[in-house]
């Protein structure tokens, strides 16, 4: 009788062998070709800021911001205007406001000496500044945190006597953020039309006490609102405003570009010469390509990885920052620099809070740093489908940034108009957590670039021009 092999032997068999098997067979590698034509101007690229908390701007946040070459920072230095037992002014005199925001920074006595700190050392890197007050005292807003009409020109004057208080002490901020995300009912909601007349209220304030060259950003909101709080603005409304401002990240949403695009094309129509400041960016997504991460303000304190903890989150935001540069901002500010003390589910920051740098930063540091102030941005007539490309170019050089966040590894061709001048090229690589020098050559004669990026990664290359 012959030997017959029982089937469940062969069974697991077949599981012995799947078991040596690659369960993620390779990917194979995606080739792209961009033409750029250096010629075709965009936009003025101004620089890179962050979100700052003035309390907790420790030696290694500064650390930071000089090793990013951050121009800009934004922070709230407000005494705060919902002090229990003193009831904000309602229909006062600036002297009585005035005093008012006194007693309200003399009850806390750590801020001021903070707030002084930490403005003299940006004044020292000569790093601009944002202030920003957070909500509206609650008995202006009494339900649903709409600001009510009738408190537009209170809050007006607390603007004018903060910054007179702040002034009286040193403190001098370059611009102000009157309203943080007047579309939503999680801070301060303000509709468009009485926007429209807070902004000429705190105009007429800061003119009134001799502040009026600190310039105003607005109207601050969700980029995705597209034109309602521009549109709402009228000549006086519109002239008020130093620089649009507006918030983006990638999320439920869309895509940081696409989420961009409503509130440029509102802008650009109704003021085409006026800088667009995101005074907010990052992304808020928490699966990339397949690998699952927790939000950045999780409480749990079990399961995968917080999102901005991993490198898939700092090559996103990398590709954000692209996408955003490519869509039309002049600055662009991270949310935020450090994950801070108060906040303790917050952990949006590059640096966590001992003061250890996330993967975040180091991407950034490879691109921040390198994009000179106030570069051309060329304007992006390519398409591409594995990667995002940005190409800048300022002082006698281009600058071409790339980030690749897909599981497959990329080559692309890049077409320079006019040619490069001739020789070996270096560029920085983030992959794997951390910076990574490389070269690459020019081939053929029109000199074109051959790049690599693996998955999950970015580079950026300066080219002599």
């Amino acid at each position: 009788m012959p030997n017959r092999r029982k089937p469940y032997l062969a069974l697991l068999l077949c599981l012995s062998l799947d078991a040596y098997a690659d369960p993620k067979p390779e990917i194979p590698e995606v080739r792209e070709t961009v033409a750029i034509d250096t010629r075709q101007i965009s936009h003025e690229f101004l620089g890179f800021g962050t979100q700052i908390w003035a309390p907790e701007l420790t030696p290694k946040g500064r650390q930071v911001l000089a090793d990013l070459d951050i121009d800009y920072v934004r922070l709230s230095a407000s005494s705060g205007l919902n002090t229990p037992g003193d009831p904000t002014p309602v229909d006062s005199s600036p002297e009585a406001m005035d005093r008012y925001i006194a007693r309200q920074f003399d009850k806390n006595p750590t801020r001021l000496p903070a707030t002084k700190s930490a403005f003299d050392f940006l004044k020292s890197q000569q790093i601009q500044t944002v202030l920003l007050i957070w909500q509206a005292p609650k008995e202006w807003q009494p339900k649903a945190n709409q600001l009510l009409p009738q408190y537009l020109d209170d809050y007006a004057r607390a603007w004018g006597s903060t910054l007179h208080y702040l002034e009286t002490h040193g403190i001098r901020p370059d611009f102000i953020e009157i309203v943080n995300e007047p579309e939503g009912h999680w801070s301060t909601y303000v509709p468009p039309d009485q926007y429209n007349q807070l902004v000429k209220q705190v105009k007429r304030e800061l003119q009134r006490r001799g502040l009026g060259d600190i310039g105003i950003l607005g109207p601050g909101v969700g980029s995705q609102t597209g034109d309602k709080w521009p549109a709402g603005l009228d000549s006086e409304g519109r002239n008020a405003l130093k620089a649009w401002s507006a918030h983006t990240y990638e999320g439920k949403y869309g895509g940081a570009a696409h989420n961009l695009a409503p509130f440029i094309a509102a802008v650009r129509n109704i003021q085409p010469q006026k800088p667009v400041y995101i005074t907010e960016y990052s992304t808020k997504n928490t699966v990339f390509d397949g690998f699952v991460t927790r939000p950045n303000n999780d409480p749990a304190v079990a399961g995968p990885i917080k999102a901005s903890y991993s490198d898939h989150y700092a090559v996103e935001v990398f590709q954000n920052t692209l996408a955003l540069i490519n869509g039309g901002a002049n600055a662009l500010f991270y949310w935020e620099l450090g994950d801070h003390n108060w906040g303790i589910n917050k952990d949006w920051g590059m640096i966590d809070r001992q003061g250890n740098p996330k993967p975040v930063y180091f991407a950034l540091k490879t691109l921040y740093p390198r994009i000179p102030d106030h570069a051309s941005v060329i304007k992006p007539q390519w398409q591409t489908h594995a990667i995002t490309l940005s190409a800048l170019k300022a002082q006698g050089k281009l600058i071409v940034a790339v980030a690749n966040n897909t599981r497959a590894p990329v080559s692309a061709t890049l077409n320079l108009s006019p040619p490069p001048p001739p020789g070996k090229l270096g560029y920085v690589s983030f992959e794997g957590g951390a910076a990574v020098q490389k070269n690459t050559a020019q081939l053929g004669q029109n000199r074109q670039i051959e790049i690599k990026l693996n998955p999950q990664s970015t580079l950026t290359l300066d080219i002599p021009y």
